[in-house]
């Protein structure tokens, strides 16, 4: 037998460790986890979880895998058969060979991603895109999704950036070739001599985006609160009833090792009962009133209009989805070309809201306070228009196209779809495909919208703006 291969010095193996420990996890879904589970309440867990779960999980490996390479085994089978003596040992080992490689085809892919924004940041192939929805399109376009070019904002934006998916494969290709090219090298001479360049950059990286990021001051002065001193606050100064959150800590523990977050929320969950909850719906009576928030240090006027919608069991839900397209959807709509082609507002948007037996329709734009007035009357000139006269076949049509081709992309992505299919249970108590939910937005008609019109009436709405304007 030859012999085993071993690392060839301490800095090597401690830089290949880091490597494995400081990953994309902490690069891309650590800040995720921490803004969505209170920031600093986030950080207390985490760092709770690290000491109880990380490092002496991290001993157990280190542990298992020493006992193993005293018996001349680098494998999980050879290493558990000589932990369990039992025939079922070695096989229960294989759960360490393929967990892993299922792992690395998902990972290799991610890297693949971030390698081709490396090199398009380079070419500046998308600079520019500095807002939410370019950034998207650019994205969807690289992963081989098809725009609604039939949408002249679309169109007319040049949102459309690749024209294949192959430039995805070809990069993917690329990753993987040169990942089995270092893994090929062995570990000596292939995972610790690209650790010992790679972890040095990337801690070089890491520093100049701290400092980067440090140094942005507010991006966008029209959104003061949103500046670096806010956000430091916000991950330095834990909100102390967030800690009482079981969420928080799962998503804690989670980040440490998801594995073990699994089997805690099935521990923490396995005895609950199901029951039938008994709730109270007191009717809802929509009324038209306005009102004004007093903000002085805002540089724009945020305007809020809601009126009443169609609940989360009303088969008009998709009528009025369609409908607010129409008029409110980010891309193409009336409020878009009246609104924000013009550069009379910031963004203007509609977006029907459902709820158990009851639902709403909210209005929203934000612009200078100087124009809040006028954009009032457009916003008002529109609705009325649309009350009186519905909409066009055309509109509907392309509404239609819209709707449904982001429904099919949004279930591409698993947790979209599975948070898709637990609102329509809990809501509905059905299970509704892709293919049903795509079918109910294609049968609305225009007779349907009139009767959304009739029912939930665009022109019965309260108004709320925030800003530096006392009235308006």
């Amino acid at each position: 037998m030859g012999e085993r291969e071993r690392w060839g010095t301490r800095v090597g193996l401690i830089l290949a460790m880091a490597g494995n420990a400081v990953g994309l996890g902490n690069f891309l879904r650590f800040p995720v986890q921490a803004a969505q589970n209170g920031g600093g309440a986030f950080m207390i867990p985490y760092f709770f979880c690290f000491l109880l779960l990380g490092i002496p999980l991290m001993w157990v490996e280190w542990s298992i895998g020493r006992h193993g390479g005293r018996y001349g085994h680098s494998s999980t089978p050879g290493m558990m058969e000589r932990l369990w003596r039992h025939p079922l040992a070695k096989y229960a080992g294989v759960l360490g060979l393929f967990m892993p490689l299922v792992v690395m085809v998902y990972y290799t892919y991610i890297e693949s991603w971030s390698l081709g924004y490396a090199m398009f940041s380079a070419t500046g192939r998308y600079w520019g895109a500095s807002a939410f929805e370019p950034m998207r399109a650019f994205l969807h376009s690289y992963q081989g999704y098809a725009p609604d070019m039939t949408d002249p904002a679309v169109a007319g934006a040049g949102l459309h950036y690749f024209t294949s998916v192959w430039p995805a494969y070809a990069l993917f290709a690329l990753t993987l070739g040169t990942n089995v090219w270092i893994l090929s090298k062995g570990v000596s001479g292939g995972i610790e001599a690209i650790a010992k360049i790679a972890m040095p950059t990337l801690f070089l990286f890491a520093f100049v985006l701290v400092i980067r990021v440090l140094t942005l001051g507010t991006p966008d002065p029209s959104i003061p609160d949103a500046s670096v001193a806010a956000g430091m606050g916000f991950v330095w100064n834990p909100v102390p009833e967030a800690l009482t959150n079981p969420n928080v800590w799962l998503a804690a523990a989670g980040q440490v090792d998801f594995d073990r977050l699994v089997e805690q929320a099935e521990k923490t969950t396995e005895g609950w009962e199901p029951g039938q909850v008994q709730r109270s719906f007191p009717p809802v009576t929509p009324h038209a009133d306005r009102q004004s928030l007093l903000k002085p240090s805002s540089t724009q006027q945020y305007v809020v209009q809601i009126g009443p919608g169609p609940d989360a069991e009303d088969e008009d839900r998709f009528a009025a989805q369609l409908l607010a397209t129409v008029i409110g959807d980010d891309t193409g709509s009336r409020f878009y070309w009246d609104l924000v082609e013009t550069g009379r507002a910031e963004y203007a948007g509609m977006n029907p809201y459902e709820f158990q037996r009851t639902g709403i329709t909210m209005s929203y734009f934000c612009c200078a306070p100087e124009t809040t007035a006028d954009n009032l009357q457009r916003v008002a000139r529109i609705v009325d228009q649309v009350q009186q006269q519905a909409v066009t076949a055309r509109e509907l049509e392309l509404a239609k196209n819209k709707t449904c081709s982001y429904v099919v992309r949004q279930s591409e992505r698993p947790s979209n779809r599975l948070f898709s299919i637990g609102n329509n249970w809990v809501q509905r108590r059905q299970y509704e495909t892709v293919e049903q939910r795509v079918a109910a937005y294609q049968r609305v008609t225009l007779d349907d919208i009139r009767r959304v019109l009739e029912r939930f009436p665009l022109n019965l709405q309260a108004t709320v703006t925030v800003g530096p304007l006392a009235k308006f």
